[in-house]
């Protein structure tokens, strides 16, 4: 029943969304303006991304096995089952269990953090601290080899893309010390400053497919 009343949301997402790109091209066209002419643009959640984004980025953060997560040795197990041991030389996980705080920083609860050196500028951080799992493994050694494995709590920061009609996160952020600013823009799908009824309802359908879901 819930997966059926997410494709009767999603479905009227889509039709309410489409309407209002319609009905915005023939406002416009009455005054020579082109509605279908999109600026780019590089914030949170206004970048499409494809269908596998949100999986690699699952694959890659979200521990999907529960074991000793201060053991080395396990910690070699699951890189290596999971063809990650030599990705980088550190990596960060998060538990499964907050899979939807997770994605819920793309979509209300997470702030948008500058980032210097990143040109996109679609980096969220999280309202909360999580639990975060640090593994550090060997990059010059033949084998799988764990050399640090560490638990912390910590503020989350991702990059988020729109992937397939949603804002999901798409790249884990690396984390130095940053924390969210109270005053910065909050991280959600991508509305106009003076957004129509149509649009309103596209991003409450949207959140209540999130809060419904499974991870």
């Amino acid at each position: 029943m819930p997966r059926r009343m997410n494709f009767i949301l999603l479905t009227a997402s889509i039709i309410t969304l489409a309407l209002t790109q319609e009905w915005q091209e023939v406002v416009m066209h009455g005054n020579n303006v082109r509605s279908d002419f999109v600026p780019p643009r590089k914030g949170p959640c206004e970048m499409k991304n494809n269908e596998s984004a949100y999986r690699e980025f699952s694959r890659k953060h979200l521990l999907t096995e529960s074991f000793d997560t201060k053991s080395k040795p396990a910690w070699k197990k699951y890189l290596t089952k999971k063809g990650l041991c030599k990705r980088t030389e550190v990596q960060s996980f998060l538990n499964s269990r907050d899979c939807r705080k997770v994605k819920g920083i793309c979509n209300g609860h997470g702030t948008r953090k500058q980032i210097p050196y990143n040109l996109n500028e679609n980096i969220c951080i999280s309202d909360t601290k999580m639990t975060v799992y640090d593994v550090k493994v060997n990059m010059s050694s033949k084998l799988c080899t764990v050399i640090k494995a560490e638990q912390r709590k910590g503020y989350v920061m991702v990059a988020c893309d729109e992937v397939g009609n949603r804002c999901r996160p798409v790249h884990y952020q690396r984390y130095n010390g940053e924390t969210p600013d109270p005053k910065a823009q909050r991280c959600n799908p991508a509305v106009s400053q003076n957004p129509s009824f149509f649009q309103v309802w596209h991003i409450i359908t949207l959140i209540c497919i999130l809060t419904t879901e499974t991870c």
